[in-house]
């Protein structure tokens, strides 16, 4: 059960934060137009953002965290910025500092829910359930519809042995969720059938 958790921690952390493979012709497209904004106005913090998010689904990670580095210099109030360096952070595999970074996110712009389900992620993956549940909650009350969180609250309420609320987070995958969320249904499916519950 134990390596179960950790490996699905793992893949849930790359359905989240997706890792490229291969470049993707967009981003490239996307890195070419920024750079040449960039050329033109080296002050332009939204290029450097662009550009960086685009570094990142490419797999270039020393340059996403560079520009996202300088966007933020540019913009030190720039909360996406901070969201996109932390998703930088946790290719390092430093929880601590994507967490700091999410945490600044939040307190530019409160109403930011991802920022808050990227640090439900990084608590998870360190082991600070209570936060994990906390950050789900706050995700789920300011965007019901990133119900991934529901998947994030389930596998740390398994972790403290709190199966019939996993369950509950679970099934409410099921009852909230669209086609376009057929894997994440499936997997609380399966959670719920391997916690002894039903569908």
């Amino acid at each position: 059960m134990k390596q179960y958790l950790r490996v699905l921690s793992f893949i849930l952390i790359l359905s989240v934060f997706p890792m490229a493979v291969f470049a993707n012709p967009a981003d490239d497209q996307v890195i070419e137009q920024q750079t040449e904004i960039i050329n033109k106005n080296p002050e332009n913090a939204v290029a450097y953002f662009k550009r960086g998010n685009a570094y990142l689904h490419n797999g270039q990670y020393d340059l996403a965290m560079a520009d996202e580095n300088t966007a933020i210099e540019k913009k030190n109030d720039y909360a996406a910025a901070y969201v996109i360096r932390a998703d930088c952070y946790v290719k390092e595999k430093d929880y601590e500092s994507a967490i700091k970074d999410n945490t600044t996110a939040i307190e530019i712009q409160p109403k930011y829910g991802l920022a808050y389900l990227n640090r439900s992620i990084d608590y998870l993956v360190i082991g600070k359930y209570d936060l994990v549940i906390a950050d789900c909650d706050k995700t789920l009350e300011l965007d019901p519809t990133l119900i991934r969180a529901y998947h994030i609250k389930g596998l740390s309420l398994e972790k403290m042995e709190k199966n019939d609320e996993a369950i509950a987070s679970y099934k409410k995958i099921i009852e909230l969720g669209t086609s376009t969320d057929a894997k994440l249904i499936s997997e609380a499916k399966n959670r719920i059938i391997e916690l002894g519950g039903s569908v």
